[in-house]
């Protein structure tokens, strides 16, 4: 009976990795599919805390990936929006980038560290509310300095 056991547990195990790898697939594409959007001119879909949360590690992904070009390409875009009129756009903006910053910093990839942090000093100039994310924000911007300064 314990063998029995013991082969029910394991394929119950095996049906959640598969249930989990699946779901990890399903929400990758949707990420993929909202980047795709964004990148294509569509800021709304950066209202969405959700695909704020799962932007920044889905462009890590894409970095790890060998895909520099589209990050160099992508994060401006979303430096844009942090300049934004609309507080919601901003504060998702800055969170994106800084999750990006903070999941390449180990990386020493100069290029893509200006460009985070041209994106984040571009930010840093104009605001003019204290939004959510912007002490972190901040220390991000003092590790991209660091960084680029070459300590």
């Amino acid at each position: 009976m314990t063998v029995e056991r013991s082969k029910q547990m394991l394929a119950l195990e095996k049906a959640k990795q598969v249930l989990l790898n699946a779901e990890i697939e399903r929400k990758k594409k949707f990420t993929s599919h909202r980047v795709q959007q964004f990148s294509s001119g569509n800021k709304e879909v950066l209202k969405k805390d959700d695909f704020a949360e799962d932007a920044g590690h889905y462009l890590y992904l894409l970095y790890q990936e060998g895909d520099r070009g589209k990050i160099l390409k992508i994060v401006p875009m979303f430096g844009v929006c942090t300049l934004d009129g609309d507080l919601k756009l901003r504060e998702n903006g800055v969170k994106v980038i800084s999750k990006l910053t903070t999941l390449l910093i180990s990386s020493n990839d100069l290029e893509v560290f200006l460009t985070l942090f041209e994106a984040l000093t571009d930010w840093f100039k104009h605001e003019k509310t204290f939004i959510n994310g912007y002490s972190h924000a901040c220390k991000q911007l003092n590790t991209l300095t660091q960084k680029l300064l070459g300590n």
